[in-house]
């Protein structure tokens, strides 16, 4: 038995919807040698147009194509002409249209185990309550006390992914193991503990014969902050201290910097600030190193000028030379300058410079994070119990730091307990996961 393509096509029909997609249907000729091919063999038969294929006619119409326009694996097959109760000449309609189809065109499926996984997704509403603002700033009142619950809540557009796939067995357990939990390693393009397994589905179903198999639906939940939680460091108690004047900055034979502080900055706006100092011999040589990109300064009269560029945090180093003879006085220190984002409002320490939390010698130490006893009430400066936010290590934020035998401690933007920056506890409560082990999940998109 031979099959063979008769030359030409004896109908060629196209329409466009009210998408605008086109469709056309090619009806060809396919002779057989001695009648005995059925449809199935005619199906079979490499010389009709491959699925996936793009339109493309033979004479009498060479050259009509249409790049856009594939294949669709469904087909039209009908007897055209027969000898003694045999068809030898089998008419097949093709249809190629460019409307997309649901799943893959290259490959004829029969086996739903073998169907690719189904992927879908959406965006869902949710309400989240915010710490920071967009420049970074906690949100508080005027009073310094924290702004909380529906006050700060904000609409968020949470992404979601939808798979679905089938399998011939229910790993239940399995997949009871891995609701709620995290992805531990980088998927789809985001990183660890971004993505949260949050519904299931399963549906037993029949194919064939009473074979059954399983029709998995995984919901996923996206989370660009990731899902851990940051709560805010407050509390009633703070590392064993009191609240204590600081000193006046010195004057007489050796120089001082007298400057407290620089004012906030705001990435692409004209920033200026001069540091004063008081005391040894004038004129004074400054020094400054850690300033963010834009910004320069002037080491005869202490003025930091300029635009900066990127906005973020900068511990920046000050120092000072005095001009007493025969022997140069010195000092120096490091201010935090906080550059906020283009188009931003620049926000100021409102904290009163003139107090500082002053640390209470435990057995000659410093009071230790990690001892609970080394913890006491907080009291304002009026000696009232109140309820203070922390810098993360147990002391009160936004304060200046007093060592006993040391004197005040430069807060600074690091790891260090004596940073003066609000604090938070990071909460990791969801389990990790290696996803990939579900079955049929897509590594990409």
């Amino acid at each position: 038995m031979t099959l063979r393509l008769l030359q030409g096509q004896i109908a060629v029909e196209a329409d466009r919807d009210e998408e605008g997609h086109r469709t056309y249907n090619i009806t060809q000729l396919v002779e057989s040698s001695d009648g005995t091919d059925g449809p199935s063999s005619i199906w079979a038969f490499a010389g009709l147009p491959a699925v996936g294929s793009t339109y493309l006619l033979t004479s009498p119409y060479a050259g009509e194509q249409d790049l856009w326009a594939f294949c669709y694996p469904t087909r039209g097959i009908r007897a055209h002409e027969g000898d003694q109760g045999r068809v030898t000449v089998w008419s097949v309609t093709s249809t190629f249209s460019t409307k997309p189809l649901k799943r893959c065109q290259s490959t004829t499926i029969e086996d739903p185990l073998l169907e690719p996984p189904k992927v879908s997704g959406s965006f869902s509403q949710q309400n989240r309550e915010l710490l920071l603002d967009r420049h970074g700033n906690p949100l508080r009142y005027s009073s310094h006390e924290p702004i909380k619950g529906q006050a700060a809540e904000f609409n968020y557009s949470q992404p979601n992914v939808h798979i679905e796939f089938n399998t011939s067995t229910l790993q239940l357990a399995l997949y009871s193991e891995y609701m709620n939990c995290l992805n531990d390693a980088p998927l789809w393009g985001l990183s660890a503990r971004m993505i949260r397994l949050a519904g299931l589905t399963w549906a037993r179903e029949l194919y064939g014969i009473c074979n059954y198999y399983y029709k998995i639906s995984l919901d996923f939940e996206i989370n660009f902050e990731t899902w851990d939680k940051l709560i805010p460091d407050e509390g009633t108690k703070v590392l064993k201290g009191r609240w204590k004047k600081l000193p006046k900055p010195p004057t007489g034979a050796n120089v001082a910097i007298t400057s407290g502080s620089v004012p906030n900055a705001i990435a692409g706006s004209a920033y200026t600030t001069t540091l004063t100092a008081a005391g040894g011999t004038t004129p004074y040589i400054w020094t400054v190193s850690g300033l963010p990109a834009g910004l320069s300064f002037n080491s005869s009269t202490g003025i930091i000028s300029g635009t900066p560029t990127v906005d973020g945090v900068y511990p920046i180093t000050v120092s000072i030379i005095d001009s007493t003879l025969p022997v140069q006085t010195t000092a120096s220190t490091t201010f935090e300058l906080i550059v906020s984002p283009v188009g931003s409002s620049s926000v100021q320490n409102t904290s009163d410079p003139s107090y500082g939390w002053e640390l209470e010698l435990i057995n000659g130490r410093l009071p230790d994070p990690n001892n609970p006893s080394h913890f006491v009430r907080y009291k304002d400066r009026n000696g009232e119990n109140t309820r203070v936010r922390l810098n993360g290590a147990g002391l009160p934020a936004e304060t200046s730091i007093i060592v006993p035998g040391i004197g005040q401690v430069v807060p600074t933007f690091n790891n260090s307990v004596f940073q003066s920056t609000a604090g938070n506890v990071k909460v990791e409560g969801y389990r990790e996961k290696d996803f990939l082990q579900l079955g049929s999940i897509p590594t990409s998109f």
